[in-house]
């Protein structure tokens, strides 16, 4: 067998190979730093976590360092310094750590792309505004939000309740931007939109009532002035005592007492999450622009639709149909 000589030392063909080999390939990636900023005490936050981790799990290659900051703990200078320092990006979880990690006052970290996921649009919309205001907005910025895309609502209301037309909807300061959109999807849905604005709590019950005299059915939105948990039990046993169906957006508010919702649990959201780090991974951090869940669930509340005496279709048939309108090719 032929050698090669190099340095005075002897090198046969295939073993001279391989080191040209290990030379010549780049070096292995190290992994990727993600740091989470959430509340591991709340259910949803801890699911969303647990989601993300077991949809990374799957592709074992990827190399994703997870490192999870209490939001308590933002309060504390030494570990803001050690947990933000070394990540490739930051994911926050909900609206409240979204806007401290947002305030962050740490220099090495001003331009570390911050991923928002379970944040309503209009929160998300919010903090986006003020930052325009700032002096360096250049942070890369995103989400995931928690809510649905009004066509998916207004679709399931057309599948579920095709007897109503009358669609209600109370807004506040915050969501009352989203009236244009909600206007052009009642109409592609042949629905009449009827809604009014609601300052404040106080005149929460008031506005509702003067909804409710002009609807089928209501649609609540996750605006943080009316839908709160001071405000859902007089909201949902007013609406109950019009016997006017309300189409939430959580299963906590079909158990409540709401008719039915469609939304993305925590585990959905957190896959859509890891999805998107694993995307970034390869575009340099790049972020994609904000999104609305891609994967959803429906609940029904059956003693709520017994007592109004409606009949519905099943979950699953409901879920099947909406999904065949989101993509006609399943």
């Amino acid at each position: 067998m032929p050698r090669f000589v190099i340095n005075g030392v002897f090198w046969k063909p295939h073993l001279l190979l391989g080191l040209l080999l290990l030379i010549m390939s780049p070096a292995i990636a190290t992994a990727a730093n993600i740091t989470i900023v959430a509340n591991p005490q709340e259910d949803s936050h801890a699911e969303l976590i647990e989601g993300v981790k077991a949809a990374l799990a799957r592709h074992p290659g990827n190399g994703f360092n997870i490192n999870i900051v209490p939001l308590a703990s933002l309060d504390n200078n030494s570990i803001r310094e050690r947990d933000f320092l070394d990540a490739d990006l930051i994911v926050t979880v909900g609206t409240t750590a979204a806007q401290q990690a947002g305030q962050l006052s740490i220099p090495a970290i001003a331009k570390t792309p911050l991923l928002h996921a379970l944040i309503p649009k209009i929160n998300f919309d919010s903090i986006t505004q003020r930052r325009r205001t700032e002096a360096n907005p250049a942070r890369d910025l995103s989400a995931i939000y928690l809510d649905q895309p009004l066509p998916r609502q207004f679709d399931l209301l057309r599948l579920a309740l095709p007897q109503y037309k009358r669609l209600g909807v109370v807004l506040g300061p915050a969501s009352q931007t989203l009236l244009p959109d909600m206007e052009d999807a009642a109409e592609k849905e042949g629905l009449h939109l009827y809604s009014r604005t609601a300052r404040n709590e106080g005149s929460l019950i008031a506005t509702l009532n003067d909804v409710l005299a002009e609807s089928d059915m209501i649609l609540a939105i996750p605006d943080p002035l009316i839908f709160n948990r001071y405000t859902v039990q007089n909201l949902l046993l007013t609406t109950y005592r019009q016997k006017t169906p309300v189409i939430g957006f959580s299963q906590a508010y079909v158990r409540a007492g709401a008719l039915m919702a469609v939304y993305s649990t925590p585990t959905q959201i957190g896959q859509q999450v890891a999805e998107t780090l694993r995307l970034a991974a390869t575009k340099n951090w790049k972020l994609p622009a904000p999104q609305y869940p891609h994967n959803y669930t429906i609940t029904i509340n059956h003693q709520v639709a017994r007592s109004l005496g409606l009949r519905l279709p099943n979950e699953n048939d409901l879920q099947l149909r909406l999904q065949q309108i989101d993509n006609p090719s399943l």
